[in-house]
């Protein structure tokens, strides 16, 4: 499936948000003015944007709430610092500027990023422009003439260092240098506080959240590690240290298909969700075929058993706007493809409609779809909407000839009956004629009922790699549900349960889980709470227990893979971080391991709530871990 996590249009999470109010107006016109470095655009009515900051590839989004898109013009000429600006419409009554930046740059924005020039004029200053000079430079300024001229930076910008191939990251031995070796006392442990101290008072306002600890719990670095902050996606650290410490790395989610009978003609063919989130129309052929095998010829009455999970599908502590996106799918028991129906999109010729591929080529049978894209020039704006309406998937929007193609997708609606529904053309497709199906319960089987089939889930080391690399959403909360229906079957809310069932298992290994307010898996909910201490507590208990391997694996890499495949790069910090991301709405955090050279290996944890500029932010938090990634012992 695709990281719909990483998406441009649709379901990125906004950053910085600087205003949100509108009323129903046009958008006129956009331009980009290279002399002054300005985006300039015009709406037909007062608004007031929504402006947000995204990463991988770092890119400005202004988003127009209750406007539609008018008449346009625009200047291409961007120079070689700005890659691409979009024009687009994410959902209906809204409309979309998309400032992307060209490769090696990223955009501070401690200076005023939009303003309003007169009347319903707007312009975003893209002055804070500034290009990665070298491997471990945070940047260099550049001089922006204040007429004509081209923009120079205002020092030399080295050429880019030529890669080095990837190899696998490989643990670092914990060995203390030998007493010949040159010390450089630049990164002597005894000036972590100094150093690291430095860095946080560069931002006073922050509320900040910081632990570092060596392997053998030495703490060398302490800042408000016991105040409770927002964690964003490193509550997802919790939720897997706990799956894996209850049921271990080989543990794997069994979805059984029961039966009234194992006779060639079955009255009621249940098959009964687990959660599993890698569950997918695979598995559900897999079923189909041993069931065939059985020797089952027809089936009465098709049953979804949705009974494991109790409790609402949507998490009651997610923002409304991310209900729906294919980032915040519904978690059910009976979950399929992880709730999402995915699409790709490719341009074709000019004004020709955009080309569909389906992700899973058997969904097409379910939906009818409403293709009203269309292709633009190479010069054209892009935006893409996809929404369900009935059966129906409508799409809308533009990409330009001969632009890469863009994924998309949807969340299921009744994501239960679908699966029944796909299920019953996988049995029908076996052989077996099925008389009636698309009946989801909540109601457990009789006991009279026997087990005619089963799949397994990926082993959960696989799960928690997923969940970990890819952030992914939908595969934390299904493994909190789980652990919360295995800690209390009777529950009336699963997810209640589990998150009572990740503090049972964190306490029971020395975590003091009163520094942990947990309302979902994930972290996408924004009123999560979580220390520091909590977050090295848990990464602690994890380096020192059974799997501690499996743990660290499943952490992305600075510089290689996952979430931080593009972070680090070049630094000293690459292959030697081993650590969660977390960002959502004034929340960027860092969690992990540092296995410094000579040194033995950190555990570190920092969170940040601020509505600074994230990039600022996330510079100040990488300037931390590179320092100590190259701390140095004996001395």
């Amino acid at each position: 499936m695709v990281n719909w996590r990483n998406l441009l249009l649709g379901a990125t999470l906004p950053i910085l948000v600087l205003a949100a109010k509108a009323e129903a107006g046009t958008l006129n016109k956009w331009a980009f003015n290279r002399s002054t470095n300005n985006l300039s655009f015009t709406v037909t009515e007062a608004t007031k944007p929504n402006a947000f900051l995204i990463f991988n590839p770092q890119r400005v989004v202004i988003d127009l709430p209750g406007t539609s898109l008018g008449s346009v013009t625009r200047k291409q000429d961007y120079g070689d610092r700005i890659k691409q600006i979009r024009l687009g419409q994410p959902r209906a009554g809204t409309s979309r500027l998309v400032v992307e930046l060209a490769d090696g740059y990223i955009l501070d924005t401690s200076k005023a990023l939009l303003k309003r020039t007169s009347g319903n004029n707007w312009e975003i200053n893209l002055n804070g422009i500034v290009a990665v000079a070298q491997p471990g430079a945070r940047g260099v300024a550049l001089k922006i003439p204040t007429s004509g001229g081209s923009v120079s930076p205002a020092t030399p910008i080295p050429g880019p260092a030529t890669p080095t191939p990837p190899t696998p990251p490989t643990p670092t031995p914990t060995t203390p240098p030998v007493s010949n070796r040159p010390v450089n006392r630049q990164f002597c442990a005894s000036r972590t506080s100094t150093v690291l101290s430095s860095v946080l008072n560069k931002n006073r306002r922050a509320r900040w959240g910081v632990l570092v600890q060596d392997s053998s719990d030495k703490t060398l670095f302490d800042r408000n590690a016991s105040t409770l902050l927002a964690p964003a996606s490193n509550n997802k650290i919790f939720t897997t240290a706990a799956a894996l410490s209850k049921l271990g790395a080989n543990y794997q989610i069994t979805t059984p298909v029961l039966g009234s009978s194992s006779s060639a003609t079955v009255n009621q063919l249940r098959i009964v969700g687990q959660g599993d989130p890698s569950f997918n129309t695979a598995d559900l052929n897999t079923l189909a075929q041993q069931l065939k095998g059985k020797g089952i010829q027809k089936v009465n009455l098709l049953v979804g058993d949705d009974t494991t999970f109790k409790g609402p599908n949507l998490n009651p502590n997610w923002e409304a706007e991310d209900i729906g996106q294919a980032y915040a799918p519904p978690v059910n028991s009976l979950i399929v493809n992880e709730n999402i129906i995915g699409l790709i999109l490719a341009p074709a010729r000019q004004g020709q409609r955009l080309n569909v591929k389906w992700e899973d080529p058997t969904d097409q049978q379910f939906w009818t779809l409403d293709n009203r894209s269309v292709t633009a020039s190479r010069f054209g704006g892009e935006f893409l909407d996809v929404l369900p309406s009935g059966n129906r998937i409508v799409i809308t929007g533009q990409l330009r000839a001969g632009s890469a193609s863009e994924p998309v997708g949807v969340a299921i609606p009744n994501e239960g009956n679908y699966l029944v529904r796909k299920f019953d053309d996988s049995l029908k497709k076996a052989g077996l004629n099925v008389t009636r199906a698309t009946r989801v319960t909540r109601t457990p089987a009789p006991k009279s009922f026997v087990q005619l089939a089963a799949v397994k889930s990926d082993p959960m080391s696989k799960l928690v790699a997923t969940t970990n690399l890819q952030s992914n959403n939908l595969y934390a909360e299904s493994l909190l549900k789980v652990l919360g229906s295995q800690r209390l079957a009777s529950s009336s809310d699963t997810r209640i349960s589990g998150i009572a069932a990740i503090k049972d298992i964190l306490a029971k290994q020395g975590v003091d889980t009163r520094q942990l307010q947990m309302v979902d898996g994930s972290g996408l909910a924004p009123n999560n709470r979580a220390s520091a201490k909590a977050l090295v507590q848990t990464l602690q208990v994890m380096s020192k227990g059974s799997n501690a391997a499996v743990f660290r694996q499943s952490l992305p890499v600075a510089g290689r893979s996952g979430t931080l495949s593009t972070r680090f790069v070049g630094t000293p910090a690459q292959d030697r971080v081993f650590a969660k991301t977390g960002t959502i709405s004034n929340v960027v955090s860092l969690a992990g391991y540092v296995t410094p050279p000579n040194h033995p290996p950190l555990s570190f944890a920092v969170l940040v709530n601020d509505s600074s500029s994230p990039s600022a932010l996330r510079a100040l938090v990488d300037e931390m871990v590179v320092f100590l990634s190259q701390l140095e012992s004996g001395c």
